[in-house]
């Protein structure tokens, strides 16, 4: 009986097997130019899932030059459902699980593809030629997956992404308006400057007077007690490896100066600040907890430079008041982010960019659903709607850069889904978990 059972396990095995390996969509994309399949996989969420690499111009103006491989993930729902097109800012290593789905996937029940961003994860160039690492070129790499992809699909296209990636899709869609029918980014920065003056604003701003008065005082115990904590500070790295041009001292001091972003931008607890009386293991454990090791260190791979290359050169950042704690700082002397970046390689900012972008969005960025977090220090750089446009926009009161639609009370949610529906001509009947969702 358990030998009839084995074969018959094993001819449905068989038969499973050989429809997927000529399944519809398999078929579809062995057609596609510079399409390498490398993993097939099947999910409990999806029909088929596929881990793909696309071969990409390195420069869209000359297609006929250098190129590199692109990662790329598609999970297949039906292709008569919409597609949910994610370009990542960063690179895509979540998305190698089978089962993995974004949040917007979820509600649409939709079909997924995320995109690697260039000079990211596996996709890189064999050599680091940052002229080719540009908004406009990453554009152009989505809008050729679109491209490709879009015979094979019948529903609509939805481009999302979180954070850089948000911006990558406020990006592609600046210059390839009609590639998607809706586009909603989270928690995704317009900003204007190497150091967007904003931000300043913000912090003098952010929250309770009681609470930015705990940060400041916190920074000032950290910097006065240097001498004391600095070896914890230079222990913790060491085990991990991480080093710091300029030294650990100047590591040390620019940590304690992005502690006050760190704690809004992820929505630490004012009241769970430790004071001085609670013992410096306290104070620097908390510290360590609120600034994790590794931001600004010296990167340790060619993957470390792109981030920052991009934000000099292309779409800004954000600085640091050190006048705040003049006296306190030894090693920090002047802001600036050229101990980041690689080293005899010349950034210029094009402040201009920003600026097209932003007017487009205005006036002609319909269909467009932005998502914030109120303490989020990015939301200070959230895209200002002027109603020249249908775009929507949600700022969840004390909400941080983790905001999701799930974290937005029932009511509002269903505002979301609806003008979705609207763009989308679909009817959206996805229902969150509610026990799931924190309040």
């Amino acid at each position: 009986m358990n030998k009839v059972i084995k074969l018959s396990l094993l001819f449905v095995f068989i038969a499973q097997f050989g429809f997927s390996q000529n399944s519809d969509l398999m078929k579809f994309l062995r057609t596609v130019p510079g399409l390498i399949i490398s993993e097939k996989k099947s999910g409990d969420q999806f029909a088929e899932f596929y881990h793909l690499e696309l071969t990409q111009p390195l420069d869209h103006k000359n297609p006929d030059g250098k190129t590199f491989k692109q990662r790329v993930f598609l999970s297949l729902n039906k292709k008569t459902k919409p597609v949910v097109l994610v370009t990542e800012g960063y690179n895509a290593n979540r998305a190698k699980r089978a089962n993995y789905t974004e949040e917007i996937t979820r509600i649409l029940d939709a079909n997924q593809i995320i995109v690697e961003h260039r000079y990211f994860g596996t996709s890189f160039p064999d050599s680091t030629d940052y002229d080719y690492l540009t908004i406009e070129q990453a554009a152009n790499d989505h809008h050729r997956v679109v491209e490709l992809f879009k015979p094979y699909f019948t529903g609509k296209w939805i481009n999302t992404g979180i954070s850089k990636g948000g911006q990558t899709t406020m990006y592609h869609r600046y210059y390839f308006p009609d590639d998607v029918d809706a586009s909603v980014p989270y928690v995704g920065p317009l900003m204007f400057a190497r150091a967007d003056p904003r931000f300043d604003i913000y912090f003098d701003t952010v929250g309770s007077e009681e609470c930015r008065t705990s940060i400041h005082n916190f920074q000032e115990l950290m910097l006065e007690k240097k001498k004391e904590l600095l070896p914890k500070f230079i222990e913790g790295n060491k085990e991990k490896e991480f080093t710091y041009r300029k030294g650990y001292e100047f590591g040390y001091e620019y940590m304690v100066l992005e502690f006050a972003f760190s704690f809004w931008q992820w929505g630490a607890d004012c009241n769970a600040i430790p004071d001085e009386k609670e013992g410096m293991d306290s104070i620097y454990n908390y510290f360590e907890k609120i600034v994790p090791y590794g931001y600004l260190t010296e990167p340790k791979d060619r993957e470390g430079f792109t981030f920052m290359v991009q934000a000099m050169k292309d779409f800004g950042y954000y600085g640091y008041d050190i006048s705040e704690f003049e006296g306190l700082l030894d090693a920090v002397k002047v802001h600036n982010y050229d101990f980041v970046l690689p080293v005899g390689i010349k950034i210029t900012y094009h402040p201009e960019l920003m600026q097209k972008v932003n007017k487009y969005l205005q006036k002609k960025g319909d269909n467009f659903l932005y998502i914030y977090g109120g303490f989020d220090p990015y939301a200070s750089q959230q895209v200002q709607l002027t109603g020249e446009s249908n775009a929507v926009k949600y700022v969840l009161p004390g909400g941080s850069h983790s905001t999701r639609i799930k974290h937005f009370p029932k009511k509002v949610r269903k505002e979301m889904f609806r003008k979705l529906e609207e763009w989308l001509a679909i009817e959206i009947t996805y229902k969150f978990p509610e026990k799931q969702i924190k309040k």
